[in-house]
């Protein structure tokens, strides 16, 4: 009788174990990131503002680094959700009349999104959003889906 429990007891603690490293399994499988490659050439999307009302277009246009003229294109990558450090840099310095293009570099969607008057809708990993800032100041923005993502563009 004795034997016959010891082998239940066996049975059991055999089939969790099997049970808890199949899970584990799967779990460390489905968060393997996949990394996008990205094109030189990439869609953009282009934010103009009038008065209170703000239109997003798509173009297509090279990747290019900021020349210094003010009117260059700066990049931010979007990383993940680690709060201010979810982009970088965090916090970029540009001028008037740049271009600042975040990339969402991350394995999730994400948003750029200010009270200030752009925002980029969701933006999906290995798409990008650009904005032009016509005038001076500090510009906060954030994530919507993860509201902890916070940056900061200031034009000077």
């Amino acid at each position: 009788m004795l034997r016959n429990n010891d082998f239940g007891r066996f049975m059991a603690i055999a089939a969790v174990s099997t049970m808890l490293l199949t899970t584990t399994l799967i779990f460390m499988i489905s968060n393997i990131a996949i990394t996008p490659t990205t094109n030189q050439y990439q869609a953009f999307a282009k934010s103009s503002q009038s008065d209170k009302n703000t239109s997003a277009e798509t173009v297509a246009k090279p990747t290019t680094d900021n020349d210094g003229t003010g009117t260059g294109t700066d990049h931010v990558a979007i990383v993940g959700v680690k709060h201010a450090r979810s982009f970088s840099p965090n916090p970029i310095d540009v001028r008037v009349g740049d271009t600042v293009t975040w990339t969402n570099d991350h394995r999730e969607s994400h948003t750029v999104t200010s009270s200030s008057g752009f925002d980029s809708g969701i933006i999906e990993p290995g798409q990008s959003f650009s904005h032009t800032f016509e005038k001076t100041g500090t510009f906060q923005y954030y994530c919507e889906l993860h509201p902890s993502m916070e940056g900061k563009v200031n034009v000077g």
